[in-house]
C-alpha cells in the first residue's frame, strides 16, 4: 500500500510543481489533460503546460487562464494543443501558438500583453493571427472552420491554399 501512495504522489508531483504556462479555472465534465503519453484529470487550479492537449468530453467544457491573462474557454468534445507558449521576463507573450484539433475554442487576449505579443491559433483549414482580439473558433468534424470575431480583429491564412483570406 505504501508503494501505491508514493507511486501516485510522483504521479501528481509534476502538475503541482510544474512551472504552468497558465491553470484551469473552470471546468464541467469530463475534462483531462494528455501530457506526453500521461492522461491528468483536469480541475480548477491544476496548471497547464506547453505541448499538453486539453480534451473535454461530449457534455464537458474547461476555462485556461493563461499566465498574461488571456483566456482559453474549450466547448464539448474538444481537443486543443498549447503548442508554443512563450513569455519574456516580464511575463509578456513573446509568441503563443495553439492549434485547435477539434471542437471549439472562445479566446481572449489580455488587455495587458506587450505590444510585441504574437498569438497564432490553427486549425485543420487556417492559421489566425491574433493583436487584441477576442473570438471563438468551431473546429468542425468534416474538418472545415468557422470563425466569429467578438472584438478586435484577426489576420486569416488559409492552410490548403496558404493565401491571405478576407
Amino acid at each position: 500500500m505504501r508503494f501505491l501512495g508514493l507511486f501516485l504522489l510522483l504521479l501528481l508531483t509534476p502538475v503541482a510543481a510544474s512551472a504552468g504556462i497558465g491553470l484551469f479555472t473552470e471546468v464541467t465534465g469530463d475534462t483531462r489533460l494528455q501530457r506526453g503519453e500521461v492522461y491528468l484529470v483536469a480541475a480548477p487550479g491544476v496548471d497547464v503546460e506547453e505541448d499538453d492537449i486539453v480534451e473535454t468530453g461530449s457534455d464537458a467544457s474547461a476555462q485556461m487562464e493563461m499566465s498574461d491573462g488571456t483566456l482559453l474557454k474549450l466547448g464539448a468534445g474538444s481537443r486543443l494543443l498549447l503548442a508554443d507558449y512563450k513569455f519574456d521576463n516580464g511575463g509578456n507573450v513573446v509568441s503563443a501558438g495553439l492549434e485547435v484539433l477539434s471542437g471549439w475554442l472562445r479566446f481572449a487576449v489580455s488587455k495587458l500583453r506587450s505590444n510585441d505579443s504574437r498569438y497564432a491559433i490553427s486549425t485543420p483549414t487556417m492559421t489566425i493571427g491574433i493583436r487584441g482580439t477576442e473570438l471563438k473558433i468551431d473546429v468542425y468534424d468534416d474538418g472545415s472552420t468557422e470563425l466569429s470575431t467578438i472584438d478586435g480583429a484577426a489576420n486569416i491564412i488559409s492552410n490548403i491554399t496558404n493565401e491571405a483570406l478576407d
